[in-house]
């Protein structure tokens, strides 16, 4: 898991390098044992505002 509270641009964007594995610390594999996202959500500066919120599925092949 990574966080990032970086305040947000212009419509909502940001930018940020992530980079992902799907074998997880505990011997899961994403797509395999369990569904895998890249989750933001807009908490750390504004609780209130769930417009930014996204959920992206991610597959590996």
């Amino acid at each position: 898991m990574f966080a990032n509270s970086s305040k947000f641009g212009t419509g909502g964007t940001f930018e940020v390098d992530i980079y992902v594995n799907p074998n997880l610390a505990d011997g899961t594999v994403c797509g395999v044992d369990v569904e895998c996202a890249v989750v933001t959500r807009a908490d750390h500066l504004d609780t209130n505002d769930r417009k930014y919120d996204v959920h992206v599925p991610v597959t590996f092949q």
